[in-house]
């Protein structure tokens, strides 16, 4: 086949993965994704394509939390080439959550094409890797996923496995650069975790395909790990300058957030139970949505899979599936919780039910090697196996006590499927392959109605009307507070400044408390610039209602930027927010004396001690501040002082920040418990503010340089392929023997 007749191949499988992905829901615009698209993932889309529109990738977010780093938080997606495509396409949508709807189709596409490639690449038939790819996409754990970012980095686990393969049978560099390309893709499409999960499955394949690799080349012991271990470093050497942006980002971040504060079982609290582990498999369709369920032909393949041909690498798969299927247990079983205990890494992830992703991928790849069975060397042997497997199935339907289930049907789809594998392991060709067709069709009928369920359960398409609502209070002199998550983020598809946003774990731990705070003070959110409150019943009354929307307009709220010099020192942050509730906002500057080192609270003390000679209405009004440039990184303020005094900005103070007065750099001091401040002298002046993480920008060179330097080494080998190609053709024509005349 002719690489152009490849490729035209590839694109129409992607064609048919997608599509299957998106019409396999046929309530599609009557019911939206899930939760987790409005509230995360569209957002960010949004916020993303801005930024691009713009001519740039953006780092620091001024329109949610109060200001936040978006390189920190791993679900922006902000440094994934894909996402970059799919943000430049989202004003076809009219900027739409329905977008999300065909970023999924997409990834879901690429893993069933990578499954695909990854099982002919260890031999298996065309109909048998169809139906392992039809297993991944189309079970409950998959679709039961498509409100989340989850499966993004679980799109590009088949093609770190083929990477690794394919590097292990013929070690080269392109293979490495393949490799590390994968591994940073995944880590990079928005939910490290499942990254994490994947590289670890990846680790426990390694041994056996590099060991079943080793059989096959004939070359020296030592010559072959040098050319491996070669290329596994040339890999290192793409992936980490991908991933060190975020690393770098998100390691500043961490310690800070409410992430950091997690108690320990928290982080293996899991949602399964041992009874669900050993329930959810074998259930028929039924009205109740599941989280295991993966076909029960499927299923019947994947355990007789190690007792026709119990190589290494069925074993090994099987054990996968085992393995990740107790961690998804979280702790309900003694093993996550030990791993999270004694082995560095483990503690760093929540949401234990994201292994089952895990065991999925292994479970897919061992039925799409069972199903290469029945037209393999030992069909008959397999064709009994699967058969017996299936009828084995119905034993649990009658044993076991299952609520609300359809046992008639599952014993129906559980024979039609025994009759099925035995008529795929005919000798008559033609038998085999009807039967093969008919056991796909099976297949896709069978998981579909167990994910109907799954359907049910998502959300009702996204009303955008509140959001417009919230876009009309909103300006660019104060903020809003989207208290009832009403907008879908509409502070970062819209430009405006919104004080709530996502609701993330890697939220700011001082941000979080001072919306707690907030709850129950208006002065708190005044302070932070917010004008609007939306929400239903906020302290304690209504205001103008839209539908069950309150919007509260605050009496007092502080400009976005102030001059004052009526200074209040505390001890403690929780004195910091008790100033803070007691103060009409935008009159005063409250500092921890904890933040400030000697030079800078003697300043401020001498300030304090001069201001308090002044009359009251002097020391809260110091001058004016007019902000004249508003960017993501980039803010320009004019003041004019009265006297020596302290411009405060309600904008997250956070590391990376620096300031500059006329050209003059200034430190930046936290202030009112989360914002920023600093010491300006009397007269005009211009202050400048900038985010610019040195370490970080640093990092953003490498990731170019890498991501540049393999494309174009990929794009490099494919052109000496073809070179190559195209002189054997010329060599092999010129030396063919001239036709009888």
């Amino acid at each position: 086949m002719r690489w152009w007749s490849r490729l035209i191949a590839a694109v129409a499988l992607l064609v048919f993965f997608g599509a299957l992905a998106v019409l396999i829901e046929p309530s599609l615009g009557k019911r939206g994704l899930g939760g987790d698209v409005r509230s995360e993932h569209w957002g960010s889309l949004s916020l993303l394509s801005n930024a691009l529109r713009e001519g740039s990738l953006p780092l620091w977010s001024p329109y949610e939390r109060g200001g936040y780093p978006l390189l920190a938080d791993p679900q922006t997606s902000v440094l994934y080439p894909p996402a970059w495509l799919m943000a430049t396409l989202l004003p076809l949508w009219n900027d739409r959550p329905t977008v999300m709807v065909y970023y999924y189709a997409a990834h879901t596409a690429w893993a069933a094409l990578g499954l695909l490639l990854l099982l002919r690449f260890f031999g298996v038939r065309r109909s048998a890797a169809l139906l392992g790819a039809l297993v991944l996409i189309l079970a409950t754990r998959w679709i039961k996923a498509r409100g989340a970012s989850w499966v993004f980095p679980v799109s590009w686990w088949p093609w770190m496995i083929l990477a690794l393969a394919s590097l292990a049978r013929r070690p080269r560099p392109l293979g490495g650069v393949l490799l590390g390309l994968a591994v940073a893709m995944a880590a990079l499409s928005g939910y490290t975790p499942n990254a994490a999960h994947g590289t670890l499955l990846l680790a426990l394949l390694t041994p056996v395909l590099v060991l079943m690799a080793r059989r096959r080349k004939r070359c020296p012991r030592r010559d072959y790990y040098r050319r491996l271990a070669g290329a596994l470093a040339l890999g290192l050497l793409v992936g980490v300058p991908l991933l060190l942006p975020n690393v770098l980002a998100a390691r500043e971040l961490f310690p800070m957030t409410m992430r950091a504060r997690l108690e320990e079982r928290a982080l293996y609290r899991g949602a399964l139970l041992p009874d669900d582990l050993l329930e959810e498999p074998f259930l028929p369709p039924r009205d109740k949505a599941t989280a295991g369920y993966i076909g029960l032909a499927p299923l019947a393949l994947m355990l007789g899979a190690v007792v026709v041909r119990p190589t290494a690498l069925r074993l090994l798969l099987l054990a996968c599936v085992a393995f990740f299927s107790l961690l998804s247990l979280g702790d309900d079983h003694w093993l996550l919780p030990w791993l999270v205990k004694n082995v560095v890494g483990f503690d760093l992830w929540r949401i234990p039910g994201n292994y089952l992703f895990g065991a999925l991928m292994s479970g897919a790849i061992l039925v799409g090697l069972a199903a290469d069975d029945l037209r393999g060397e030992r069909r008959a042997r397999a064709r009994v196996v699967y058969c017996v497997a299936a009828l084995l199935l119905l034993l649990p339907l009658w044993i076991v006590p299952y609520d609300d289930t359809r046992v008639g049907a599952a014993a129906a789809l559980l024979l039609g499927s025994a009759a099925l594998i035995w008529a795929a392991g005919s000798s008559s060709r033609v038998t085999a392959r009807a039967a093969m067709v008919c056991l796909l069709l099976l297949v896709a009928f069978d998981l579909r109605w167990q994910a109907a369920a799954t359907f049910r359960d998502l959300k009702t398409a996204f009303d955008r009307e509140p959001s417009d609502v919230l876009a009309h209070y909103a300006g660019p002199e104060h903020r809003v507070l989207d208290n009832a998550y009403a907008g879908a983020r509409f502070g970062a598809r819209t430009g405006y400044r919104e004080l709530r946003g996502d609701n993330s774990t890697l939220e700011l731990y001082r941000v979080r408390r001072f919306m707690f705070v907030g709850r129950h003070s208006a002065n708190v959110m005044g302070a932070a610039n917010v004008r609007f409150v939306a929400g239903r019943g906020i302290y304690g009354f209504y205001g103008a209602t839209h539908k069950e929307l309150s919007i509260i307009e605050l009496r007092h709220f502080a400009p976005r930027a102030y001059l004052t010099r009526e200074v209040l020192l505390v001890d403690k942050r929780s004195q910091a927010l008790h100033q803070i509730s007691r103060h009409q906002p935008g009159t005063y500057v409250v500092f921890e004396r904890g933040d400030l080192d000697g030079a800078q609270r003697a300043r401020i003390e001498r300030l304090q001690i001069a201001a308090r000679r002044e009359h009251g209405s002097l020391r809260r009004h110091a001058g004016e501040a007019r902000v004249v440039v508003s960017q993501r990184e980039r803010l320009e303020i004019d003041v004019s002082a009265d006297r020596p005094a302290l411009l405060v900005v309600a904008e997250q103070h956070y590391p990376g920040w620096r300031a500059g007065i006329d050209g003059r750099e200034v430190t930046i001091l936290r202030a009112n418990y989360r914002f920023r401040a600093v010491l300006v002298p009397r007269g005009k002046h211009r202050v400048v503010m900038i985010y610019a993480p040195p370490r970080v920008r640093a990092a953003l060179w490498g990731y170019w340089v890498a991501l540049l330097g393999a494309l174009a080494w990929i794009a490099g080998c494919g052109a000496l392929a073809w070179r190559r190609r195209r002189r054997a053709v010329a060599a092999a024509a010129t030396s063919c023997p001239p036709a009888p005349s």
